[in-house]
């Protein structure tokens, strides 16, 4: 679920998101191994939880699931994840996830890594890559949110579902 590679950079998203509210919560789906996003919002007065079942182990994850389920977070963020997942019923268990773990005042936000736009799927350099446009992504998003818009590429997504079948 993770980028394609563990990289240290703090992905955009996180700049372009205005934290206002000290004390968020933010759950980092596919935050990867490294602390590059927690570090930077832990400045902003947000803690970043991260869920990463490729780079962080069992127990991290379930520590994290736990406690999303327990005490819905503010913000959920889901970077260059959904467009290296080629199997919809997969890529709709991590929308789900962000959708469950949110606050229903929270947002959601969903950065799509495009690739050559072929819509034609093929292994990277270091993963499987849709090479699929953002507003592809967009009615698999609206089946867990009820408000869902585009600026370039990320979606931005309030409002989840209540009635998500568990």
């Amino acid at each position: 679920m993770s980028n394609f590679e563990c990289k240290t950079h703090l992905p955009w998203t996180f700049r372009v998101i205005h934290w206002k509210k000290k004390g968020a919560i933010n759950l980092d789906i596919g935050g990867g191994r490294n602390n590059t996003a927690t570090n930077y919002l832990a400045r902003h007065g947000v803690t970043n939880l991260v869920y990463d079942p490729f780079f962080r182990s069992t127990i991290h994850n379930e520590h994290v699931l736990r406690r999303v389920m327990a005490n819905p977070v503010d913000t959920v963020t889901v970077n260059n994840v959904l467009n290296v997942i080629a199997e919809k019923d997969e890529r709709l268990k991590v929308i789900k996830l962000a959708a469950e773990a949110l606050r229903p005042e929270g947002t959601a936000y969903f950065l799509i890594y495009e690739g050559d736009k072929s819509a034609v799927g093929c292994a990277s350099r270091f993963c499987w890559q849709n090479n699929t446009v953002t507003d592809a992504y967009l009615p698999e998003i609206g089946a867990y949110f009820k408000s869902v818009h585009k600026s370039r590429n990320l979606i931005v997504a309030k409002a989840p579902n209540t009635r998500i079948d568990r």
